[in-house]
């Protein structure tokens, strides 16, 4: 009997990996991620906790852990973090989500930053995330948030932005 082979395509890539994701790419402990993403090396991080002074949860955008594989050496290679610390948070942004319409399902965040309905609904609560004023309040479908809000959130939580403002 032979095996048969499928072609399902390229996989899909989570457009933000977790800290745990790229420890397994990088072969790193999540002190030595961590120190990395603090140093700029690995740009375009954003900590998505909904208590941040306790737990980050980081959420890293896959086109920095590239750019620092191909800055090192000693990594096998898969542009240069220079090149990819020159986007400009609405670029990042862009490319993360893949669209430009004004309103994000909570679904669509759940998929960006692969997390749990739950995380939402917190940062809803919070208001770090708001609501589209045009939003159904159906108790079944998955909320419908303002784009700007997660921008918003989503630039005061990253820490390329931090970095930039730091240096000038």
């Amino acid at each position: 009997m032979v095996q048969r082979r499928f072609d399902f395509g390229p996989l899909p890539v989570a457009p933000l990996w977790s800290i745990n994701g790229v420890m397994g790419i990088l072969k790193k402990d999540a002190d030595e991620v961590l120190a990395l993403i603090l140093e700029g090396k690995i740009p375009w991080a954003w900590d998505i906790s909904t208590k941040p002074e306790t737990r980050a949860e980081w959420r890293i955008w896959p086109e920095s852990v590239r750019a620092y594989q191909r800055s090192n050496p000693s990594l096998p290679s898969l542009p240069s973090v220079k090149a990819i610390t020159e986007n400009s948070h609405a670029e990042v942004l862009c490319s993360i989500i893949g669209h430009s319409r004004p309103v994000l399902r909570g679904s669509e965040i759940r998929s960006i930053w692969t997390c749990d309905q739950q995380v939402i609904t917190r940062h809803l609560r919070l208001a770090n995330l708001q609501l589209d004023p045009s939003a159904s309040s159906a108790a079944h479908v998955s909320p419908r948030i303002a784009r700007a809000s997660f921008e918003i959130f989503m630039q005061s939580r990253c820490t390329q932005q931090n970095q930039q403002r730091r240096n000038t």
